[in-house]
């Protein structure tokens, strides 16, 4: 992605740049949860931190097998290359939805001092459930929003932006609708 960036092709930088951002979220949220105050509580913060960064890989992973699936087996990584940006601001939208989500999850999740197994076991659950919950909302959203818009091809193969902005979209505003709710 860094050669990408470099020859300015925005879809990279976008993808790039959505998931700095949800980390940042998830490091806010993170430091929030814990209110780190020893390096024990660092510890566990920074278990937890791995262990939502498997939530955003395996998130990733479904993606990519969704595009596949859509795309006649064509692989998303390589679009990026193809600099369709609205792929871009998809993937940028769904990374910050998710961030959200987890935020909400870290909000609605109790730490226990002391307790590393308690800590991942909880927040593992909880985030879990934020993803799938912003998952199920954003569709319900965008299948009534969009109503009879095929997004993939309009996003994949023909690089609408506007279809774009609404996916970003509806999954940010999820993402602080469950924050909203667990708060």
């Amino acid at each position: 992605e860094e050669k990408a960036i470099l020859k300015q092709n925005v879809c990279a930088a976008l993808v790039d740049s959505g998931m700095l951002l949800g980390n940042s979220v998830v490091v806010i949220g993170l430091v929030n949860w814990s209110q780190t105050n020893s390096l024990y509580s660092l510890l566990v913060v920074f278990v937890n931190f791995l262990m939502l960064q498997g939530i955003f890989a395996l998130d990733s992973k479904v993606r990519e097998a969704r595009f596949a699936k859509f795309n006649q087996g064509a692989s998303l990584q390589n679009n990026f290359n193809l600099e369709n940006t609205s792929i871009g601001i998809r993937y940028a939208g769904k990374s910050l939805g998710l961030a959200l989500a987890l935020y909400a999850g870290l909000a609605s999740a109790n730490y226990y001092s002391g307790k590393m197994v308690e800590n991942v076991f909880t927040l593992a659950v909880h985030c879990g459930f934020m993803w799938l919950s912003v998952k199920a909302m954003a569709r319900a959203v965008l299948t009534i929003v969009l109503f009879r818009v095929n997004t993939g091809i309009e996003v994949d193969q023909q690089d609408n932006v506007g279809i774009a902005a609404v996916v970003f979209c509806v999954y940010c505003a999820m993402g602080y609708l469950l924050i909203q709710f667990f708060t």
